[in-house]
C-alpha cells in the first residue's frame, strides 16, 4: 500500500457541520513533532480553531501537508511534500470535498510525478487548471527537472505540463528556486508567482541569498495552457527596489484591490506593499509593516476580500510557534486572530455560510481565490 493510501485510510474527518463567519480562515499545521497533520478553521471574530481534517501522523520526512486551494465547485486540494524530495517523486496532491460541511471526503488527485515540493497552487478557471509552484531542493540532487510552475488538467490530473522553468545557469534577472508564493491576478488567466533566487544581487548576510523576483503569469489560450507568456516584473535587488537591504526570501504574495502586490519577506522580516502602473510594471515599494530586529518573521500574507484586511502568519523564530495576525491595509491595527499554532501555512479566507453554499456553482472561484 502506498504513503498516500495510507493517508486517506487514516484520515480522521470532523463530524459535524461548522459554522463559519466571513472573513475566518483556513490553514494546515504541518507538525513537526509528528504528531499529525491538520486542516483547520480560525474564527476570526472569538479566535478559536476547529480541526476539519487531520492527516495521519508521520515524521517530517514522511508528512509535510503545506499548500492549500480552493476549487472550482466547492473542493479544496491540499499537498504533501516528504523530505527530502524523491526521484520518482513521493509527493501528492488530494482532493477534498465538503471540507465545511463537516463530512469531508478525501480522494487522491495526483500521486507523484512530476511535483516533488509543492509550496504554492492556484486553480484556474480560464484553462481548467491546478497551478503547482515546485520547488524540490537541489542539495542533494534529486532530478529536479520539473522545478518550476506545473499545471494539471483538472479533469484529467495526469495530463501536466511544465509552464515556467527555473534557470539556475542563465544571467540575471532569472526565475530560480520556485518557493516564494503563487496567487491569481485579477485578470482572467493572470497568475503572480514569486522565486527565492534570481535576482541580480545576493544578501550577504544570508545563506545562498540571492535576491528574489516575482514574476507574471498569463495564460493565453483556454484550450493549451502551455500557450502562456512569463514576464519578470520586480527583482529584490537593492538597485533595483532602491530600500537598504536585498529582498532575498520572499514568503507570500497576493494581489490587493488597487492592482498592487502585497509580499511578505523573512530577511528583513517585513510586510511590503509593491506599486504596479497601468502597464502592470514595477512602480514603487512601500513598508506596511516590520518586526525587524525581533525574533518574528511575518509571511504567507493574503489580502481578505471579507474583512478588507490583510490575513499573515508571524513565526516566532525562538519557540517555533506561530500567530495568525490581520492588519488594515495601511499597516495599521494589528490584530492577534490565533496563537500559539505550529507551522502554519496557506491561509484561506472564506465567505459566509450563505455564500459557502454557492461555491458548488465555482463563482467565488471563478473570477479569484477572494474576489
Amino acid at each position: 500500500m502506498t504513503r498516500t493510501m495510507t493517508a486517506l485510510a487514516l484520515a480522521a474527518l470532523a463530524g459535524t457541520a461548522t459554522a463559519q463567519a466571513p472573513g475566518d480562515l483556513l490553514f494546515i499545521s504541518s507538525f513537526q513533532d509528528a504528531t499529525a497533520d491538520e486542516i483547520n478553521l480560525l474564527s476570526a471574530s472569538s479566535g478559536s480553531v476547529t480541526n476539519l481534517v487531520t492527516f495521519d501522523p508521520g515524521t517530517e520526512d514522511v508528512e509535510r501537508w503545506g499548500a492549500l486551494t480552493l476549487g472550482l465547485n466547492g473542493e479544496f486540494f491540499a499537498s504533501n511534500s516528504p523530505l527530502p524530495a524523491q526521484d520518482p517523486s513521493t509527493a501528492e496532491i488530494v482532493r477534498i470535498d465538503g471540507l465545511l460541511s463537516g463530512a469531508p471526503t478525501l480522494t487522491n488527485f495526483s500521486v507523484s510525478n512530476p511535483a516533488q515540493v509543492v509550496n504554492g497552487m492556484a486553480v484556474d478557471p480560464f484553462t481548467g487548471s491546478l497551478l503547482v509552484s515546485n520547488n524540490p531542493p537541489s542539495n542533494p540532487p534529486v532530478g529536479t527537472a520539473s522545478e518550476g510552475l506545473l499545471a494539471y488538467d483538472l479533469a484529467n490530473p495526469s495530463s501536466n505540463n511544465l509552464l515556467v522553468a527555473a534557470d539556475a545557469a542563465g544571467p540575471t534577472p532569472r526565475f530560480q528556486a520556485f518557493g516564494g508564493g503563487l496567487t491569481p491576478g485579477s485578470n482572467q488567466g493572470e497568475f503572480f508567482f514569486g522565486t527565492l533566487n534570481g535576482g541580480v544581487e545576493t544578501d550577504p548576510n544570508a545563506v545562498n541569498g540571492q535576491a528574489s523576483t516575482i514574476g507574471r503569469l498569463t495564460l493565453n489560450d483556454a484550450g493549451d495552457p502551455t500557450n502562456n507568456t512569463a514576464d519578470l516584473i520586480f527583482d529584490g535587488s537593492t538597485a533595483f527596489t532602491g530600500l537598504d537591504e536585498v529582498l532575498s526570501q520572499l514568503r507570500g504574495i497576493d494581489q490587493l484591490p488597487n492592482g498592487n502586490l502585497v509580499v511578505a519577506e523573512l530577511n528583513t522580516q517585513t510586510i511590503y506593499e509593491i506599486a504596479l502602473d497601468g502597464n502592470g510594471d514595477f512602480a514603487g515599494i512601500t513598508e506596511l509593516y516590520s518586526q525587524a530586529g525581533t525574533d518574528l518573521a511575518p509571511q504567507g500574507v493574503i489580502y481578505n476580500e471579507f474583512t478588507g484586511q490583510l490575513n499573515f502568519i508571524e513565526r516566532n523564530r525562538t519557540t517555533g510557534l506561530d500567530e495568525i495576525l490581520a492588519i488594515n491595509l495601511d499597516g495599521s491595527g494589528l490584530e492577534v486572530l490565533g496563537s500559539g499554532l505550529l507551522r502554519t501555512g496557506s491561509l484561506i479566507a472564506i465567505p459566509a455560510p450563505a455564500s459557502a453554499a454557492l461555491l458548488g456553482l465555482g463563482g467565488l472561484a471563478a473570477a479569484r481565490r477572494r474576489r
